[in-house]
């Protein structure tokens, strides 16, 4: 018997409207955040760790609000390069003692070099390399 994890995407199937031009877009256990908007998109590692700590608990709800309250301000954006490293291995944030909520920036050429334009989330066992269908 699988064991259920502790958090799962509360918005429906389908697209949402998060805010300001942001939508979610859910398909089963794999959301996709777009937000490629001029002044939400980047480049800066704390620019995204604070779009996804107001966004993922808008996906996830309280049990991810609690999880990130519970890590300090850089450990997301700490987790390696937000253009290189990021997009293929993912952000990893715990929530209870053997998940973790994984997010992967999704990255798009720009002007000045590339952009982070969208994130992929989803739920594993903690420690697991791969993770969901990309």
């Amino acid at each position: 018997m699988a064991l259920k994890a502790p958090v799962e995407p509360i918005l429906p199937v389908g697209e949402s409207a998060l805010s300001d031009g942001v939508t979610a877009s859910r398909a089963d256990a794999i959301v996709t955040v777009s937000f490629d908007k001029p002044m939400i998109r980047t480049r800066i590692p704390d620019k995204f760790e604070r779009f996804v700590r107001s966004t993922l608990p808008l996906i996830y709800g309280a049990g991810v609000d609690s999880a990130l309250a519970t890590l300090p301000i850089g450990a997301i954006a700490g987790q390696g390069d937000l253009l290189t490293e990021l997009p293929a291995r993912g952000i990893r944030i715990g929530v209870g003692s053997t998940w973790e909520v994984r997010v992967l920036p999704v990255i798009r050429p720009g002007v000045e070099g590339p952009l982070v334009v969208k994130y992929r989330t989803m739920v594993c066992a903690a420690g697991q390399s791969e993770c969901g269908a990309r």
